[in-house]
């Protein structure tokens, strides 16, 4: 079972207004093509933020690995049930060779002939199964290596250790410990958690609304989880969230639909009134419960309209993670050609349409959570989350 170390996690309040602040930098440029099974938004690469988070974590490890610290108590998993606990092709012509191992959630598909590279893809579903698939990819001769999915970012720091001549790109993987040859594709989870906590914490009428997450040794399922806490007293001082992670390891985490549903389902009876998840099939099954209760629920990662039909009719909106044409490319030639360091690149989040739901959302909702998402990409509106 691939492992990742939980990150220490210090909360403070939130400050600033949310209109002012300095803008990321634009996008690079856009040579290659990435098509996704799902829908996802393009968005643009923050290149300064890999030197720039490379340096800090360089200076915080000195050069070593950083020792894995627990999860905050509060963030831990009741191990007795669901009850809800209150948490604030085409042959090479460069010699670049491209291996893609993806998860189930997540299908990259590059254009061999506008890389200049060969491309092969293979599947993993997890743990040994992931080792074998980039061990697989090594032998057929890939030089960068291209892993989704935060619950690959143990199985991607040992390969890279392995062979320290192939490069690697870890797509929503934020990479703890510092190598060279691996650039880690990072999100801010709890700015997603925040917003989707703020869409909460505005729609409740009871005054309780609820997090339905994958396992809380993850630290995207963290950040979500905390950030959505956050965002919901950001705006509603009487709202009174619950959290629950999933108890397990994966594959368990990301496919417990029974306890993603049940977990939901108890939120419902205990009061809430709007559902956030997040983790795979366990976090669709909790949005499939709201829909049975017919209270609101929120989507993350990808855009759960498209990937739930049935669920439209209480589907909010979900909060995406954007995969870009300009990022991959980017990073991809970055890390062969060393203009990207080791270390993390942050994406993009956006709030997706929202369609059927629009009418339901008040404007000033709307307008209200939309100066807040610009407030955290400029910075003058802070989560409060840290993740190390």
């Amino acid at each position: 079972m691939a492992l990742v170390a939980a990150l220490a996690v210090a909360l403070s309040g939130c400050s600033g207004e949310e209109d002012t602040g300095r803008a990321r930098p634009a996008a690079g440029r856009t040579p290659i093509v990435v098509e996704n099974a799902t829908p996802i938004g393009l968005g643009r690469l923050d290149p300064a933020a890999a030197a720039a988070t490379a340096a800090v974590q360089a200076a915080q490890s000195g050069g070593a690995v950083p020792a894995s610290t627990p999860v905050p108590a509060s963030a831990k998993p009741d191990a007795n049930g669901p009850t809800p606990t209150r948490v604030s092709g085409a042959p090479a012509r460069s010699g670049t060779q491209i291996g893609i191992v993806r998860p189930s959630w997540e299908s990259l598909r590059l254009r061999e002939q506008e890389l200049n590279a060969q491309v092969r893809q293979v599947t993993g579903a997890s743990g040994d199964e992931y080792v074998r698939a980039i061990d697989q990819l090594i032998r057929g001769g890939a030089n960068v290596i291209i892993t989704v999915g935060a619950d690959m970012t143990q199985a991607t720091q040992d390969a890279a250790e392995r062979n320290p001549n192939i490069r690697f790109v870890g797509v929503d993987q934020y990479q703890e410990q510092i190598l060279s040859n691996v650039v880690g594709f990072a999100f801010d989870d709890d700015q997603a958690g925040f917003l989707a906590g703020a869409l909460a914490g505005m729609m409740t009428k009871s005054n309780f609304v609820g997090a339905v997450m994958g396992p809380g040794w993850l630290s995207p399922m963290v950040g979500f989880g905390e950030g959505f806490v956050l965002g919901a007293e950001y705006v509603n001082p009487n709202v009174i969230a619950f959290v629950e992670y999933h108890p397990g390891e994966l594959p368990e985490g990301y496919a417990d639909q029974k306890w993603g549903r049940d977990t939901a389902n108890q939120m419902v009876a205990d009061g809430a009134d709007v559902i956030f998840a997040a983790g795979g099939a366990t976090g669709q099954a909790a949005i499939d419960a709201a829909r049975t209760k017919n209270v609101f629920s929120i989507g993350a990662e990808i855009d759960q309209y498209d990937a739930l039909p049935n669920a439209r009719s209480v589907l909010l909106t979900s909060i995406i993670k954007v995969i870009s044409t300009q990022s991959i490319q980017a990073l991809v030639r970055g890390i062969s050609d060393g203009s990207v360091k080791g270390g993390n690149v942050l994406g993009d989040l956006a709030i997706a349409a929202y369609r059927e739901a629009e009418p339901k959302v008040p404007k000033q909702v709307r307008d209200r959570l939309q100066t807040i998402e610009r407030g955290l990409k400029q910075g003058s509106v802070k989560t409060g989350f840290q993740l190390h």
